[in-house]
């Protein structure tokens, strides 16, 4: 598992390995989970591309600045790997009809973050 977080592009970095298998050859292999998240600061530069070759090549390039061996794994993904898009937000809590608790609320375990819906 790795996570890395670049203080000068905001870039968000996980990767961990989801399964290790031996392929006919004999040959260890494995599927992996990376994720990469940053800040939307404006809707047309920072949108997912379309397709699986331009999203993985996005990866690689907000991944260019992650030291090794992090940069290696993400720059070794094929071209044709699947990359989904999952477009996160931030939802600010409702601030209506909560004078009962001070305007405070305090948030626990699975709901204090953001949980995929593919690998919960």
């Amino acid at each position: 598992m790795g996570v890395a977080l670049d203080p000068d592009t905001e870039n968000f970095l996980w990767y961990s390995v989801q399964e290790v298998f031996e392929r006919p050859d004999g040959r260890l292999s494995l599927d992996a989970l990376l994720l990469i998240s940053w800040l939307v600061r404006d809707e047309s530069a920072d949108a997912l591309p379309d397709s699986n070759t331009e999203r993985i090549a996005l990866l690689k390039r907000r991944a260019a600045n992650s030291a090794e061996p992090l940069r290696s794994n993400i720059m070794d993904i094929p071209n044709d790997s699947e990359a989904r898009p999952l477009r996160m937000g931030d939802f600010a809590p409702q601030i209506e009809g909560c004078s009962e608790f001070s305007g405070s609320v305090t948030l626990a375990e699975d709901a204090s973050h953001a949980m995929t819906m593919y690998r919960g």
